[in-house]
């Protein structure tokens, strides 16, 4: 293999051991390792378990304190002794999948990979149950195969623009899409909040334009019997308030339909301007007996009351 490594470039690829390269990749998950520490309960000090969980940190520890935390261990009995030696071996490629400082992967990808394997797990439930009960050497074995299988997919969908299941790592992108979707979602609620205030304005243009008809139509008849004045002026007051507040809520709809989701249906709604018929208020008076002069009068024929 040609080339030199881009960690630590004074390094040739095809020098590299296989140790060097798990320092690279490879990554304890954290669940996993919490609970074979916990199996330690019962046999070790406290001290000693909290010394472990201790090792388990992406920031480095000052050197006394990893001294110390070492030592700790070194006293727990053979079982912690056993454990930290296992992780020492092999050039410590164990030690450094659970302690960064030790590891050869960037701080930016530590942090931003998950740092358990549970989702997938669950994801690859059929790899899971094969490789379940094996030592750590078999299943690195046993998952390089995996890996080899995903890029003979990738290969696949390159040439010949056939989609894998298996899509590669994009932590790159994962915080873009954490923010994407709390945008996205802040987005939605907004615009649910714009769609039921467009349905109430659409049902209360609704009911004052049917309230209009029927108070048009009244007036229209009051106007033809000639009743009282007082009564027709309350009935002209009451329509010019009712085209006030239609104009009003008329006017909010293009700014409420131009922010929601144009999914509320539009009601059949008339423009401010023909809510109220003129010739409602052109009517011919009755015919009439000649009064006293004084005696009120009713409306001349032909004569506008709408102000």
């Amino acid at each position: 293999m040609a080339g030199y490594c881009a960690y630590e470039p004074m390094k040739a690829l095809h020098k590299l051991t296989p140790s060097d390269h798990l320092k690279h990749c490879f990554r304890y998950c954290f669940s996993h390792f919490t609970h074979h520490v916990r199996e330690f309960h019962g046999e070790a000090e406290e001290k000693v378990c909290t010394c472990m969980m201790t090792l388990a940190s992406s920031e480095e520890l000052p050197a006394p304190v990893y001294d110390s935390v070492v030592s700790t261990i070194l006293s727990g009995g053979k079982k912690a002794v056993d454990w930290f030696k296992d992780k020492e071996a092999a050039d410590g490629w164990a030690l450094a999948a659970i302690y960064h400082p030790k590891s050869k992967i960037p701080l930016y990808i530590w942090k931003a990979a998950p740092s358990t394997s549970n989702g997938n797990e669950q994801a690859h439930r059929n790899i899971n149950r094969d490789g379940t009960k094996l030592s750590v050497v078999a299943a690195l074995q046993f998952g390089q195969g995996v890996d080899y299988h995903q890029l003979e997919s990738i290969d696949l969908l390159i040439s010949h623009g056939i989609s894998h299941r298996d899509q590669v790592q994009t932590y790159f992108t994962d915080p873009a899409m954490h923010c994407f979707k709390v945008v996205f979602a802040v987005q939605r609620q907004t615009i649910e909040k714009k769609d039921s205030e467009l349905e109430k304005v659409y049902l209360q243009l609704s009911k004052l334009q049917e309230d209009s008809a029927k108070q048009s139509l009244g007036l229209k008849c009051a106007l033809e019997n000639g009743e009282n004045s007082d009564k027709i002026e309350h009935a002209v007051k009451k329509l010019k308030a009712m085209e006030t507040r239609y104009t009003e809520a008329y006017s909010t709809l293009p700014a409420l339909q131009g922010q929601s989701s144009r999914r509320v249906q539009l009601p059949a709604l008339i423009k401010p301007s023909q809510l109220v018929d003129p010739s409602v208020f052109r009517v011919q008076a009755p015919m009439q007996q000649p009064q006293s002069s004084s005696s009120s009068s009713s409306f001349p024929p032909n004569h506008y009351i709408y102000p």
